[in-house]
């Protein structure tokens, strides 16, 4: 639907210029194109917006953040738009800003390890320039191609968080239009002290901006963010070789090894994971499994599923992880090469021969260093599909829950209403800062039917009752209205404070609510 309001069409346009708003249906419906949109309005559509607009920077962002309060037009603001998150609620007549112009880093410091970037500048840009200072950033799960900014993700959890942590970690000062317009500089950068410091000297609302999860654009525009930045012990530039998609690096680096240990039991596999995590010895710990490595290291769901089945074979549903080991030199890396392989034959693991091969080791260290498989793992031609039910804990009570999650989906496995060749077990999860906490989740198949899709649904409330029922923490599925105000009242009430703040900051209701909070009583 296109914008009602025509005077506030015409004051964007005026700010903007006809070059950067449109209202066109055919732009508008490629935005509303979502990954996941089935869950919600049982097409692959979300709400077409009423206009989209791209500012080209701060200054931008707060004259259309102003003019939706003046003719009080919602507004959702979004970087580079991976999934449902991106699009709008039920609100046809709300604006979206896609900060795709914004795409600069500000900043690269060395010597206090952090990186300045505006919404949309990708995670592969900022890693490419990092490398080349010896330096590495947190990329998220869903790849390469997303946002580096650490406020934009929905949870910023990266296949490396062992050792380079996560999204609510990594922000440091930050720029903020509020849902009202104003500009509000928070850490050092609200004291002129620099972007080093999230919590001061200057305001700090680390906690209102973010915690596990973001306020996923229901909270005004973040236009620039400092996010943490870590040692890089590779090449300042990757050799690889073949033709896309399929990479491979010419070598592996001197100063890196890359394995997979599978072990007996569920509980082994845990051990092991903690133990190399506190060991403090590797850049990766990351629980791929068995199916989402076949389809990462193939080009077709043929090649996946004939992989899958050789994979299958050798581990005889014995679970494991990557693991990923770097250093400054051959002797450290040599000690972490033996702790490692005492920690696994102390848990009665063993190494996967296919990933000890290596022409495997260099294509899948591409992959994982530079986060190249998401698409392979969600898309395929013949409409694969994933969904995914998990929660960010300890790393031993997110898999336990998986755990129990696999015997949900067992049964729709059964009734056909989600694919069962990737087997029960498909849990993709993490081990985070050295295993003080972790994330696991349940990946699921399925065709892209109305049955499926209802499937998927119903199998993800049933995950949020085990997670109320067995004492879990909140799942990665809990956002919105809907969510808060099922798992607001077993954690303290919390729901109750996230419209105390919705309202505060956003006292006409301007900034869409959909995937954070409304201010409803």
């Amino acid at each position: 639907m296109a914008l009602k309001n025509r005077d506030a069409y015409k004051a964007l346009e005026d700010v903007l210029g006809p070059d950067y708003i449109s209202e066109e249906p055919a732009i508008l419906d490629t935005y509303a194109f979502q990954w996941g949109a089935e869950l919600f309005t049982s097409t692959p559509f979300l709400p077409r917006s009423g206009a989209v607009t791209l500012p080209g920077g701060t200054e931008d962002v707060q004259a259309i953040v102003k003019i939706c309060n003046k003719y009080n037009v919602r507004y959702k603001a979004f970087s580079t738009g991976w999934g449902f998150y991106s699009g709008l609620g039920l609100d046809d007549t709300a604006i979206q800003i896609d900060l795709r112009r914004m795409n600069r880093i500000i900043e690269i410091n060395e010597k206090s390890m952090y990186a300045v970037v505006e919404p949309y500048v990708i995670s592969s840009q900022l890693q490419a320039e990092l490398m080349k200072r010896g330096l590495n950033c947190n990329i998220i799960g869903a790849g390469c191609n997303t946002s580096a900014l650490p406020m934009a993700a929905h949870q910023g959890l990266g296949h490396t968080a062992v050792s380079t942590s996560y999204g609510d970690r990594n922000v440091l000062a930050v720029e903020w239009v509020l849902p009202d317009g104003e500009l509000l500089k928070l850490g050092t950068l609200g004291s002129g002290a620099g972007w080093f410091c999230g919590d001061g000297p200057g305001p700090s609302l680390r906690g209102i901006l973010r915690g596990p999860q973001s306020v996923m654009g229901g909270l005004g525009v973040f236009t620039k963010a400092a996010t943490k930045i870590y040692p890089w012990y590779g090449p300042p530039r990757q050799e690889v070789e073949g033709v896309s998609p399929n990479y491979k690096l010419k070598e592996v680096p001197k100063n890196f090894s890359i394995h997979y240990p599978i072990f007996a039991t569920w509980g082994k596999f845990l051990e092991a994971a903690l133990e190399i995590s506190e060991s403090k010895i590797a850049m990766l710990v990351d629980r791929i499994s068995p199916p989402m490595l076949a389809q990462a290291l193939t080009a077709s769901n043929d090649e996946g599923a004939e992989l899958f089945a050789r994979i299958n074979e050798e581990t005889r549903g014995r679970p494991g992880f990557v693991v990923i080991l770097t250093s400054e030199s051959d002797a450290e890396l040599a000690y972490k090469e033996k702790v490692l392989a005492h920690i696994v034959k102390e848990k009665e693991g063993e190494y996967l021969a296919f990933i000890e091969q290596d022409d495997v080791k260099r294509e899948y260290l591409w992959m994982e260093l530079r986060v190249t498989m998401p698409l392979r793992e969600v898309f395929r031609s013949t409409g694969r599909f994933l969904g995914s039910i998990g929660d960010s804990a300890l790393f031993q009570t997110s898999v336990r829950m998986m755990i129990e999650a696999m015997e949900i989906k067992k049964e729709y496995q059964e009734k056909k209403l989600m694919r069962a060749d990737d087997g029960t077990d498909c849990i993709w999860g993490v081990t985070i800062e050295s295993g003080h906490t972790g994330h696991a989740e349940q990946v699921v198949f399925v065709h892209p039917t109305p049955e499926a899709w209802k499937a998927l649904a119903e199998f993800s409330e049933r995950c949020e009752d085990l997670a109320l029922d067995k004492h879990y923490t909140v799942p990665i599925t809990v956002w919105g209205d809907r969510g808060h105000d099922k798992f607001g009242p077993y954690l303290c009430n919390y729901h109750n404070w996230l419209r105390k703040f919705k309202k505060s900051f956003d006292p006409r209701g301007v900034s869409e609510p959909a995937m954070y909070i409304s201010a409803k009583e």
